[in-house]
């Protein structure tokens, strides 16, 4: 084959990819950007996260702020009620990390994990389940000893949740050093492909000054929700980004005084929403629908915290 045949070859394929490619659909950007990565003969685009807050702002309706008082006021009465009752902190714990594991694709049951915490010959599923376990207590010791939710602790608590052998293998601890894509057999035929490893730090270090208040001080609920995506976006690690982004809601409640205890079943709630819940998390990158993910997120946690005072 010639140069020519070659260059004729390498035209006809970018063209074929193009056609049958979905491109990023952001109409204004609000959510992010697609920049192409080009290969021999192929391309395919990474999406990178706009920093937070969105810009325009976010706009809310009166019946949006109503509904965000009453899920403050519904975490207020599980405060109060999980004072009281000490004994259901474990059980939630225990609830909330299965759950979270099985929306991450384990295999995992509350009755399993209870019964085989702290033992040595478990599967990877359930070794992983219980460091999810350790990771929300981790979380409320440094949140209550004063520390802020930063880059170092998403890094220590990604650590935790990856205790077994197949964790040891993806970095736990760090972030990715490869690219990664979601659905296809490569980024060139994924659904979704997020930032390249040299762009991470350049999402997740805005990340980290906007859960602090910076550039602007943001409202607890919008904060939590807004970190969550952005993360989910990112996909900052090479595994657990799921387990991660609903563990970034629960350190930013925590930090904010608005959870008492790590013990909110807020992934056994988007269980039983879990197309809706995937639905808003795909518009938030697709259409810059920022406002449907708040207001689908803090209807989870008012449902969370009313499943906790049902326990």
């Amino acid at each position: 084959m010639t140069d020519g045949d070659i260059q004729t070859s390498c035209r006809l394929i970018a063209t074929y990819r193009f056609i049958q490619s979905t491109p990023i659909a952001m109409s204004d950007q609000r959510s992010g950007r697609a920049r192409r990565v080009t290969m021999p003969c192929q391309w395919y685009e990474v999406f990178i996260p706009a920093p937070l807050p969105p810009d325009p702002p976010l706009s809310f309706s009166a019946n949006d702020v109503q509904a965000m008082e009453e899920a403050k006021e519904s975490l207020d009465h599980l405060a109060i009620s999980l004072e009281t009752t000490p004994e259901v902190h474990s059980p939630l714990r225990l609830e909330e990390a299965a759950a979270s594991c099985r929306l991450d694709g384990l295999e995992v049951s509350t009755e399993e994990l209870a019964a085989t915490i702290g033992e040595d010959d478990v599967s990877d599923d359930m070794r992983e389940a219980a460091g999810y376990v350790d990771a929300l207590q981790y979380i409320e010791e440094q949140i209550r000893d004063g520390y802020p939710v930063t880059l170092r602790m998403l890094r220590d608590v990604h650590a935790r949740l990856l205790p077994s052998e197949r964790g040891r293998g993806k970095l736990p601890g760090s972030f990715r050093r490869q690219q990664t894509w979601v659905g296809g057999a490569s980024p060139v035929e994924a659904e979704f492909v997020p930032p390249a490893p040299d762009d991470i730090m350049d999402v997740m270090g805005p990340l980290e000054r906007f859960l602090n208040d910076q550039p602007v001080e943001t409202t607890p609920l919008v904060k939590a929700a807004l970190g969550s995506a952005q993360l989910h976006m990112t996909q900052p690690f090479l595994t657990a980004n799921g387990r991660m982004s609903r563990l970034v809601v629960i350190m930013v409640l925590l930090a904010s005084d608005l959870l008492s205890t790590a013990a909110l079943p807020l992934s056994r709630t988007i269980e039983d929403h879990r197309e809706e819940h995937d639905e808003a998390l795909r518009a938030v990158r697709t259409e810059g629908a920022w406002e449907d993910w708040v207001r689908h997120l803090t209807r989870m946690i008012s449902e969370a915290a009313e499943r906790a005072m049902k326990s």
